[in-house]
């Protein structure tokens, strides 16, 4: 009896295939706020500036398979706040009176496809690169040069790698609590950055799955050399992230996350005629991030 006992009080804690299966035909919602801070050292002048991004994407499953599946996807409302250099500026696309605003509002509830595996990679984008061609070729003068410089950050490699930070998260086969896994991303910044990140399922309740996650920013070296406003650079960067989410276990939906970041880096810049002796600043990024799902 002694036996049975002990065997029943050391039953292991059952596993879970955690993958991106959203339901078929219902809508779902994503709001995603960053905030984030840069300070850099430029000729012995600190500066700092500020921007908050907030916006919503809209899902819908339209087809399924076991290897992937194929989402309606649509941007909502978005909004874009900078502060710098004694300036500040807030753009919406609910406000089309100037360049950035008329840019966003002509993106928002237009329709696009997007195939994403059950680890939440995305495939495969169909019809968004299209749409930003042509709200550009809409554009004219400054509004045309914002689309233009917009097109990388919300064409189909910004989605992806904006989309996989939230749902490129899982791991192959099945975890329990404790089981830790990582996988590799991208920043859509425009700046080399990479992250390895560890997730641990935390907690599994109901259908709420709770993930901790820890990652290392490091130089996307295939990148690492570039041009800053015309100069031959090299970056460098290096930093932290922390935080968790909450997701439905059944579908992969996240339903809540915060997580924060901490950078440092520096770019020089080699000699040059606008500066002979070359140069290199130093910076600090620090982001915050907020996912809600709905």
């Amino acid at each position: 009896m002694f036996a049975a006992a002990g065997a029943l009080a050391f039953v292991p804690a059952s596993k879970i295939a955690l993958t991106f299966d959203l339901e078929a035909g219902k809508t779902y919602k994503q709001t995603v706020r960053i905030s984030n801070i840069t300070k850099q050292t430029a000729m012995g002048r600190e500066m700092e500036f500020s921007s908050a991004t907030e916006s919503a994407t809209y899902f819908k499953k339209s087809e399924g398979s076991s290897d992937a599946n194929t989402y309606e996807l649509w941007y909502g409302d978005m909004t874009m706040e900078f502060t710098g250099m004694g300036q500040s500026n807030k753009f919406s696309s609910t406000d089309t009176s100037e360049g950035l605003g008329k840019f966003l509002g002509k993106m928002t509830n237009e329709k696009f496809t997007a195939v994403i595996s059950p680890r939440g990679e995305i495939e495969t984008v169909s019809g968004l690169e299209e749409l930003v061609q042509r709200v550009a070729d809409e554009s004219e003068g400054d509004s045309r040069q914002v689309a233009q410089q917009m097109s990388e950050s919300m064409g189909d490699l910004g989605l992806k790698r904006n989309l996989e930070f939230s749902l490129g998260i899982f791991p192959e086969g099945k975890v329990k609590p404790g089981d830790s896994w990582k996988r590799q991303h991208y920043t859509s910044t425009g700046m080399p950055i990479k992250v390895e990140t560890t997730y641990t399922l935390k907690e599994l309740s109901g259908d709420r799955a709770v993930i901790e996650l820890d990652g290392i920013f490091s130089t996307d070296e295939e990148n690492a050399e570039g041009e800053l406003q015309g100069m031959d650079a090299t970056f460098f960067f290096d930093g932290t992230r922390s935080g968790s989410m909450t997701v439905e276990a059944k579908t992969g939906w996240v339903i809540s996350g915060k997580f924060e970041d901490d950078i440092a880096g520096s770019v020089t810049v080699e000699p040059n005629e606008m500066v002979p002796d070359g140069m290199t600043v130093p910076m600090e990024l620090i982001n915050e991030t907020v996912i809600t799902g709905e």
